[in-house]
This record gives structure tokens, C-alpha cells and sequence, in this order.
């Protein structure tokens, strides 16, 4: 009897480590790999949170020549008169005139630029791009040095196309119509 009783209480007890603890300590697995997924995303938002105290000083720290010149090579929104008012000063250093300024803004599409800055596929857009497409009538010799001011300017800007047109002859100076289209970026 005393046997039987013993046996019993074996069974009893494994049957109620399967049927009551197992499916315990498997939730807890479960929880713990939660809690563990938790605790990363909250020591990756601490470590945001003091990186980004870190870059807010080093800001602070910058002179306000400085602050001017990035806001200038990359600014907060796309202000359209500014850029072509940008441009037409450069041109006039070479008495050159702006003719026909378009600006425009692309949509939300990621750019190649973007991409690359972003790091990540599927990020939502950083950047915003515009272009900004005019005309100016001078010699080949006076757009190119009108190009390099260009590139040398703080403004972030890709020359996406040029296109040369209507030949004239002034004595001994050669002049063409020139059409060139630029892209510029913003942070959103």
C-alpha cells in the first residue's frame, strides 16, 4: 500500500510539473525575451538622448558665423527666392542676367543623396530637394568660370543639366544662351 501510494504521488507530481509549470516557465521565456527586447530599446534611446545632448553643445558651442554658414549650405526650408537671388549674384559678378527662373520642389521620393545620407531603405525622407532651372547669355569662357562660383558657393546644389543654344557673334566674342537646371536640398 505504502508502495502504491508513493507511485502515485510520483505520477501525481509529474503530471503536475507538465500540465501546470511547463506551460509557466514557457511564458516566461516568452517574457523574458520581451523584457530583454524592452531593455534594449530603452538603452538605445538613452544612448540617443545623450547623443544628441552631445551634438546640441557642440552646436551651442559653434560661433554664430559659423551657425550662419550651415544654415546657408543646408537650410531648415526651401526658401525659392533666396536661392535664385543667390544665383543671380554670382551670375552678375560676370554680367551675366538670370533669364526665365523656375523653381520647384520634388515630392517626397528618396533620392539617391538621401539614400546615401539616411543609410537606411525605407526611412522616411530627411532631405527635401528642389530645382531650379534658368537661363544666362555669355561666353563659353565666362559660364565656366559662372559654374565653378557655383560650385564653390556654400548651397548644397548638383548641376543636373546645361544645354547650350542660339550663337551670336559680337566682334570677336563668341557668345551662347545657356540653360541650366540645379538641384538643392533642404532638411524637413
Amino acid at each position: 500500500m505504502k508502495n502504491i501510494f508513493a507511485v502515485l504521488l510520483i505520477l501525481s507530481s509529474i503530471g503536475i510539473f507538465y500540465m501546470l509549470f511547463l506551460p509557466t516557465s514557457q511564458e516566461i521565456g516568452v517574457i523574458r525575451a520581451e523584457k530583454a527586447q524592452y531593455e534594449k530599446a530603452l538603452n538605445d534611446s538613452r544612448a540617443v538622448e545623450e547623443r544628441q545632448s552631445v551634438l546640441s553643445s557642440k552646436y551651442n558651442e559653434m560661433a554664430p558665423t559659423d551657425v550662419d554658414r550651415l544654415e546657408k549650405m543646408i537650410p531648415n526650408s526651401i526658401d525659392n527666392i533666396r536661392l535664385i537671388i543667390e544665383v543671380d549674384k554670382i551670375a552678375q559678378k560676370y554680367d551675366m542676367e538670370l533669364e526665365n527662373p523656375v523653381a520647384s520642389q520634388q515630392k517626397d521620393s528618396m533620392t539617391s543623396l538621401q539614400a546615401v545620407i539616411s543609410g537606411v531603405s525605407g526611412m522616411s525622407s530627411l532631405y527635401g530637394v528642389g530645382t531650379l532651372s534658368f537661363g544666362v547669355t555669355g561666353s563659353y569662357e565666362t559660364y565656366i568660370a559662372f559654374i565653378k562660383d557655383l560650385e564653390k558657393s556654400l548651397r548644397l546644389m548638383d548641376i543636373t543639366s546645361v544645354s547650350l543654344s542660339n550663337e551670336k557673334i559680337t566682334g570677336s566674342v563668341i557668345t551662347y544662351d545657356f540653360t541650366t537646371e540645379v538641384k538643392t536640398y533642404w532638411l524637413k
